[in-house]
């Protein structure tokens, strides 16, 4: 059995950052970092940021793709997800603040006319 991550977002984590807190966690599972480029058959789960629908043949025995974020439909609208892989979507506190404070911050902006004030370089 292994383990895929591709996050994709260096700036937030990395996945290497993301296999070293799960790697002690998961003894005797095998995992992979970034997008595959060749045949990985003993990956069944993959964790990811983005879409994630060009690597189906890949991962011939692929079962689980763990959505890191909000939002599994562009996942889930790919016409070529095979049916037997189960989406799911991780929605950790951390990321329920952080959306929480970048709507308030738009609205903040609109209620305070923000953009009024602001200055054209």
């Amino acid at each position: 059995m292994a383990l895929l991550i591709d996050i994709g977002l260096p700036d937030w984590m990395s996945d290497e950052a993301l296999k070293d807190i799960l790697a002690p966690m998961l003894p005797g599972v095998e995992i992979y970092c970034g997008r595959p480029s060749q045949v990985l058959p003993d990956v069944v789960m993959v964790t990811v940021t983005s879409s994630f629908t060009d690597v189906w043949t890949r991962l011939p025995n692929l079962k689980l793709i763990q959505k890191l974020g909000a939002g599994v439909n562009q996942i889930l609208n790919a016409p070529n997800l095979p049916a037997h892989i189960r989406v799911a979507r991780l929605a950790p506190e951390l990321q329920a603040t952080e959306i929480t404070e970048y709507c308030l911050a738009f609205v903040l902006q609109y209620q305070r006319n923000l953009s009024w004030h602001e200055v054209e370089s």
